[in-house]
């Protein structure tokens, strides 16, 4: 299933991992919730939800859990009269 945009873009914590995750790449969820300055809790639930759109991998190594981007590139194009238009590579 696509994802909806806002599913997406609905919240800014999500926003701030995406970037996050595009700018340094991989990371333990301890320094994306500090990266993104916001707490343990919300970037967990953030990661589940980017996670249900296929945004986002969640694994484990060596102990530690793992946020992968499963992007490349995230294109959103607003048009009049032909409304919005989410492509994901």
């Amino acid at each position: 299933m696509k994802p909806r945009i806002e599913d997406i873009f609905g919240q800014r914590g999500r926003i701030k991992i995406l970037r996050s995750l595009s700018e340094r790449g991989s990371q333990t969820i301890t320094l994306l919730a500090r990266n993104c300055l916001q707490s343990h809790d919300n970037t967990d639930r953030h990661v589940q939800a980017l996670s249900e759109v296929g945004l986002v991998s969640d694994s484990w190594e060596k102990g530690n859990r793992i946020i992968s981007p499963l992007f490349k590139r995230i294109n959103v194009t607003i048009e009049q009269r032909k409304g919005l238009r989410l492509d994901i590579e």
